[in-house]
């Protein structure tokens, strides 16, 4: 109402338009004191046919869908950004927007002659606007493990003082806390403020709490746990790990692995409630449903051939059927470098039987305990399982 009343007393105070149109969403309207009807959009647009060089038109526009300009240009997201710092050399809000929207090593000419790619955009953010939360997050997510990043005020941040700051700047980002609780190990601590220190299922509850959907929170919280231990929730629930699983499955419906994570909770007859899906899966139809969301996950294919006894089928919903071996097989066809998949075929196979892989690689026993050692040197069972065969003059 403020904003109304700004523009009712000057038609022409481009901020005000600017003003307004960021209180709405791209859904709703508003009418002004002489009877316009106005939306987002066209709140921007009037405060460019007033001042075409308001940085915050351009940015409230991309907000939304490409865009017609009053001077006739239609624009994209990316352009409008570059826009908003063709006005504004020291907008945030602005380079950080922009940053969302380069892909890899894509880089972004700027109308100042500058070239940036998505690291140097967020810097910029940092430089321009220390305070900004969401900067301080994204560009952890653009940092590796172990590597840092020197800040403008020459600062050297590594991805877990990042998440940190991002934390400090926005109490409310719930993605930041879960992010920094997967940095963290058992038992170590963070310092949010001289007040806040947090562990890893602290920073993960509290995500939980300023989201309620926030499944890899759950998940994540999950795997933390031991198989009997419980944890309270901030709405007073206690969760064991299953529990804490099929909130993540709820959350998150179609992670493949979450569904791994669930069925490895259950016992063999055990069966787990799916709310989206309004019934119960046991272990297999669990690992099925993995394996549907993504075909390539060859762990899914590794668990589910373990639920089958010899001599066994499972039947998918397209048809295809798998005895145990077929599931191995599939495992190691999904990924070459899975070591459980080569062990398991070898103990199923009897010498002198062999396995016909699916490039064409024909192993017996002997042959898949070596890929296990290639795929995992610390794998003590598959050494002695070999050095059995070996002594045996196999």
């Amino acid at each position: 109402q403020l904003y109304v009343e700004a523009i009712h007393c000057d038609p022409d105070f481009d901020k005000a338009y600017c003003g307004l149109a960021n209180t709405l969403s791209n859904s709703s309207t508003i009418y002004l004191r002489d009877g316009r009807l106005m939306d987002k959009r066209r709140l921007c647009e009037e405060a460019l046919r007033r001042n075409p060089n308001t940085a915050e038109a351009y940015y409230a526009l991309a907000n939304s869908k490409p865009a017609r300009l009053p001077d006739g240009r239609m624009l994209n997201k990316k352009q409008l950004l570059i826009e908003a710092l063709r006005c504004n050399r020291d907008y945030s809000a602005a380079y950080a927007a922009l940053a969302e929207t380069v892909q890899g090593s894509e880089t972004v000419a700027l109308v100042d002659g500058r070239t940036l790619d998505k690291k140097q955009l967020l810097l910029e953010a940092l430089r321009c606007g220390s305070e900004n939360g969401m900067a301080y997050f994204a560009l952890a997510q653009e940092v590796a493990a172990g590597e840092t990043v020197q800040l403008q005020d020459g600062r050297v941040l590594g991805k877990k003082q990042l998440l940190i700051e991002a934390v400090r700047r926005k109490r409310s980002h719930s993605k930041a806390y879960c992010e920094l609780a997967k940095l963290l190990d058992v038992g170590e601590t963070v310092w949010l403020d001289e007040k806040c220190k947090l562990g890893k299922r602290q920073l993960l509850l509290e995500a939980i709490r300023l989201d309620e959907n926030c499944g890899e929170a759950y998940r994540s919280l999950g795997c933390a746990l031991s198989g009997g231990e419980t944890v309270q929730m901030p709405d007073g629930r206690k969760m064991n790990k299953k529990r804490l699983f099929m909130e993540a499955v709820h959350c998150q419906p179609n992670d493949s692995n979450t569904y791994i994570l669930l069925a490895d909770t259950l016992a063999a007859n055990e069966k787990a409630k799916i709310r989206r899906k309004r019934r119960s899966l046991d272990r297999a139809q669990l690992y099925q449903e993995a394996i549907r969301l993504d075909a390539n996950n060859g762990e899914a294919y590794n668990r589910l051939a373990m639920t089958l006894r010899e001599g066994e089928k499972t039947t998918f919903s397209d048809g295809r059927t798998f005895n145990q071996t077929q599931l191995f097989i599939e495992a190691i066809r999904r990924n070459r470098d899975h070591p459980y998949a080569y062990y398991n075929l070898a103990q199923v196979l009897v010498p002198p039987d062999t396995a016909n892989l699916a490039d064409g690689r024909v192993l017996n026993q002997k042959q898949l305990r070596a890929e296990v050692i290639r795929c995992d040197p610390d794998d003590s069972n598959a050494y002695i399982g070999l050095g059995v065969q070996l002594a045996a003059g196999e």
